[in-house]
């Protein structure tokens, strides 16, 4: 299975049905791991869409009742191999990377039923129901996978006007 970015590369590759089957394995381990802090965990991304490109980094929300929680959480999930840089420019979404320099998955840790969780789960639901979204975010990433390659934050940043679209409905 193709899984991991090197820290600033974008590659978008094609849909693999193993991350799907990764993405529950490392929900359960982070659940069971930030007890009591973590109230639940969904598989979110571009991973978490069957037949969507993705880039191979699976993506998960992991719900706490404050943002504070994710001090408190650091430990545990340092135990799963995340380290936590901190605030990352991500409103209300405080990020852990698991593997330092090749980033295999990421923990979006967002307040429950917040924000932040609904844009998650309602975007990657939308993708999920319609095959002609799936198209057209996956010539989207694509070209700009091309033309950002080594600028991850380009690439995210160039993808918000068709996310923002999604959300609206």
């Amino acid at each position: 299975m193709d899984l991991g970015l090197r820290d600033g590369e974008v590659r978008v590759v094609l849909h693999e049905e193993g991350w799907a089957r990764e993405g529950r394995r490392e929900a359960a381990r982070v659940l069971a791991a930030g007890a009591p802090w973590v109230l639940r965990v969904e598989h979110v991304g571009s991973t978490a869409v069957p037949g969507l490109a993705a880039k191979p980094v699976v993506d998960l929300a992991v719900a706490v009742r404050d943002l504070a929680d994710a001090e408190a959480l650091a430990p545990s999930m340092a135990g799963l191999g995340y380290d936590f840089p901190g605030d990352v420019g991500i409103p209300d979404d405080l990020v852990f990377g698991r593997a330092r320099g090749f980033r295999t998955h990421l923990l979006h840790v967002v307040v429950d039923e917040g924000p932040r969780w609904r844009a998650y789960l309602g975007f990657r639901e939308a993708l999920r129901g319609s095959a002609s979204l799936r198209a057209e975010y996956t010539a989207l990433k694509s070209a700009l996978a091309a033309a950002h390659g080594a600028d991850r934050a380009a690439y995210t940043a160039a993808k918000a006007g068709f996310v923002e679209r999604v959300l609206r409905g």
